[in-house]
């Protein structure tokens, strides 16, 4: 079996990596190409990289109509930053036997050599060069040969792909500018439908207002809440609602015990003794107050921001997703946590039920409050058993 594999950001996907995958099908015929889109390139910022499940979305409409194509979201599950190498290894487990092929755009073939265990990468995969538009061709062949020199496992193609980049893309949305022929018509509209790579004001905002540490978890929150959404087939609403809340959920959470009283007192709000009393607790209906008040953000938006530490009885879906979400993002790194990323998977109800629990015996062993929400979501959560 001959396996072509295509990673990158597809940051959005266009009519290059269409044309690269029509070209490898028709000069080497594999019986299947794996797409694979990244979470975390080793080689990239990741500052302007779109949510996950929107990348995914948009490669099956662009690859609808190919029947030898798949989307494989391998790289998206691996926590971390993603190896080409890890890759290949899984890849080779997952289909013993199976000649593995990586496809290289000319800017990947000049640095394949700084990449992680780039000796390791040439044993497990045929490497597929293929140079970009207006590319120094001496330069290109130059690191072809430095790769021959490893190893024999190397095809070079030249009918070179439409001169197009996600860059450039992105930055005409930006200028509103038309992105005509640069990628399918499907694509179009689903940037157009989701309002992709525009300025976004909630990530501008907690950019400006909250430490790096504290947006890297937000992000990271809202890619998980995003992935729990997708297996659920929400609407593309619900999604929005989702991101926004996952977002915000920590907006106030590096103000002081001080600071988010006089927020209270100063905006009228009554606030509970339970959550008054604990500090950790503050942030989250205050927060919700903000945003609303700041964005003029919706019930579900706001609620989901204001149970996302204690969730509650009667909680929707979105409100279940950004609590489960802040509990399994990548970036948590606590014992157990891998159980509950699993459980996510399997069953989002046994998942909201796992983390409640996990909550509840945590706090319980450090002999800590624990809010009547949590114990009532609890009760709710096993009666749907």
């Amino acid at each position: 079996m001959n396996i072509a594999i295509f990673g990158g950001t597809f940051n959005p996907v266009h009519n290059g990596h269409v044309e690269m995958v029509c070209m490898v099908n028709a000069e080497l015929k594999p019986d299947l190409i794996l797409i694979m889109p990244v979470n975390s390139p080793p080689h990239k910022s990741d500052d302007e990289l779109t949510e996950a499940h929107h990348r995914v979305q948009m490669l099956k409409l662009a690859f609808a109509d190919f029947d030898n194509v798949k989307i494989d979201e391998m790289e998206l599950n691996r926590v971390g930053k993603s190896y080409t190498v890890d890759t290949l290894e899984d890849l080779a487990r997952e289909y013993p036997g199976a000649n593995l092929h990586l496809i290289c755009g000319g800017d990947m073939i000049n640095t394949l050599h700084t990449w992680h265990r780039f000796e390791k990468i040439l044993t497990l995969a045929t490497i597929i060069a293929i140079p970009r538009h207006n590319e120094d061709l001496s330069e290109f062949k130059s690191a072809i040969n430095n790769i021959k020199n490893l190893s024999n496992k190397v095809a070079e193609l030249y009918n070179l792909p439409p001169d197009i980049s996600s860059t450039q893309i992105r930055s005409k949305l930006k200028n509103n500018e038309e992105i005509a022929e640069l990628a399918p018509i499907s694509v179009q509209k689903y940037i157009s439908a989701n309002n992709l790579y525009k300025d976004d004001i909630y990530l501008e905002f907690i950019k400006k207002n909250l430490g790096e540490k504290r947006v890297y978890h937000s992000k990271c929150v809202a890619n998980a809440a995003l992935k729990l959404a997708e297996k659920l087939n929400l609407s593309s609403n619900e999604m929005h609602k989702i991101y926004v809340a996952a977002i915000l959920h920590d907006i106030f959470k590096e103000k002081t015990y001080e600071e988010l009283l006089h927020y209270a007192e100063k905006n009228g709000i009554m606030l509970d003794s339970y959550v008054k009393n604990e500090y950790k607790l503050l942030h989250a209906p205050l927060g919700a107050h903000f945003v609303r008040k700041h964005f003029n953000a919706d019930d579900d938006i706001v609620n989901a921001i204001k149970y996302h530490t204690t969730c509650r009885a009667n909680a929707t879906i979105i409100e279940q997703i950004i609590f489960i979400a802040d509990f399994i993002s990548d970036d948590r790194d606590f014992d157990g946590v891998e159980i509950l990323r699993k459980s996510a998977k399997d069953d989002i109800n046994l998942c909201l039920t796992d983390c409640l629990q996990f909550t509840i015996d945590d706090l319980k062993n450090r002999d800590k409050y624990i809010h009547p929400n949590t114990i009532s979501a609890l009760n709710a959560a096993n009666a749907r058993k």
